[in-house]
Parts: structure tokens; sequence; C-alpha cells
């Protein structure tokens, strides 16, 4: 199975950070997490110390980073080949895991990179 890095972005908001982080199967194994932040508090720092396994990267922002910035930031501390998205309103589907790594398959044997999830499905692109 395939590790990819989920990378958490997320606005100053502590419930949807908790949220996503619940969101999270570390039973189905394949991540490694990165948290990317903006506008944090030491709630933030908390609640990573708390909610995340140990080894998981974060970047804590003070200032106006804007969404881009996080991205940037949450990519450039994954630690995988494989980078999954996922915004602080977002929470990861169950089987996730299973089914990235099918696709991840096919994308390798066909030379693409990008799946896209639309609320429902997963999808080769």
């Amino acid at each position: 199975m395939n590790k990819i890095t989920t990378v958490i972005t997320n606005f100053a908001r502590i419930d949807h950070l908790k949220g996503a982080i619940a969101s999270l199967n570390p039973s189905e194994g394949l991540m490694d997490i990165a948290v990317s932040c903006f506008a944090a508090t030491p709630e933030h720092r908390k609640v990573c110390r708390e909610m995340l396994p140990a080894g998981s990267a974060c970047h804590f922002s003070k200032g106006d980073a804007g969404c881009n910035q996080l991205w940037i930031k949450g990519i450039e501390l994954a630690k995988t080949k494989w980078i999954s998205i996922l915004h602080d309103d977002d929470r990861r589907p169950a089987g996730f895991a299973a089914e990235a790594n099918r696709l991840i398959k096919q994308a390798e044997l066909n030379s693409c990179g990008f799946i896209s999830w639309d609320g429902a499905k997963l999808d080769l692109k």
C-alpha cells in the first residue's frame, strides 16, 4: 500500500481542525500528516499535539498566509510521493485508503498523477 501524506489546511477554525483530524482513520495505515494553519493560536498547537500521531509535521502562521500559501507549505512538509489535500471543513470518507491505492496503481501505470474527489467518489483524471 502506498503511503499518502494528508495535508490539512486550516484557517483559524479550531472546531474544523478537530473534525478534519478526527476523520482520518489511523487503522487504514496509509498516512503521514502535515497541518498548515493560518492565524494559529496556542489552541491550534494544543489540538495538533493531542490529536496527531507522532511524526506529523505542522506549520503555524500568525499572519494572513492565504489558502495558496497554506497548500504550498503543506506540500513542502509532505514526506511522500502522493499527497491528499484535506481542507479543514472536509472529512476523509471511510475506505479512502483502499480506493486511493487502487487509483494510484492505475495512475502509475498510465503516467497520470491526479486523482480527484467529487464528494461521492475518487476518480482518475
